[in-house]
């Protein structure tokens, strides 16, 4: 179960809009300091931000938490966290849907299921686009809406906030399989009580 999970993880991609400013964690101009294969530390001086990743695998499906540091001394930040995922070799019949009663994406490819959601400050997904190409995203870190697709081959979702001068602001991402849309939306649930007690009080995962 949990090498199923790593296999998917690989297929992810992150991204950040900050001050105007989008990008990739694995573009140019990141620090990056592989602390172990679940702990990853970056930093981009130009941006003056630091990010720091942490993954957890359970059998019920991955967590990913990122605590982002600003490290500007003289401003508030707003901040645009970004979850890119592409289904590779099983695009061609893939089913992709935002499924808003539980406020997650949900693709539906060869009988298998994966849900893709995310939350920062007491916030879940803010944008997403459920077949995604890079012209779909603006310098102003809006991404074009598409609730539903069929046969596309990557979709992505943002969870947004603001960093105080100097202070840290946590997200999580977390992905999960299943066999049908029941087992992912259960699957859903359980795995956010991994989360911490504090994270819980926004009953996201009630359907």
């Amino acid at each position: 179960m949990k090498v199923k999970y790593r296999h998917e993880l690989r297929k992810l991609t992150y991204g950040i809009w900050i001050d105007g400013n989008f990008t990739w964690l694995n573009d140019k101009g990141w620090m990056i300091e592989t602390k172990s294969e679940e702990h990853i530390e970056l930093t981009h001086h130009e941006l003056s931000i630091e990010v720091t990743m942490k993954t957890k695998v359970y059998n019920e499906g991955t967590i990913q938490y990122f605590l982002i540091k600003n490290l500007s001394s003289n401003k508030d930040r707003e901040i645009k966290l970004f979850l890119r995922q592409n289904l590779m070799e099983n695009a061609d019949e893939s089913i992709t849907f935002y499924a808003p009663c539980i406020q997650a994406i949900v693709r539906s490819y060869n009988d298998q299921y994966l849900l893709l959601n995310g939350l920062m400050n007491n916030r879940g997904i803010v944008q997403y686009c459920t077949d995604f190409t890079e012209c779909d995203l603006s310098a102003e870190g809006i991404v074009l809406l598409q609730p539903f697709s069929l046969s596309s081959e990557e979709s992505i979702l943002s969870i947004e906030g603001t960093i105080k001068e100097n202070e840290n602001i946590e997200g999580y991402f977390w992905l999960c399989t299943g066999g049908d849309e029941e087992e992912v939306i259960k699957n859903n649930s359980i795995i956010q009580l991994y989360l911490p007690d504090e994270v819980l009080t926004t009953g996201l995962c009630s359907k």
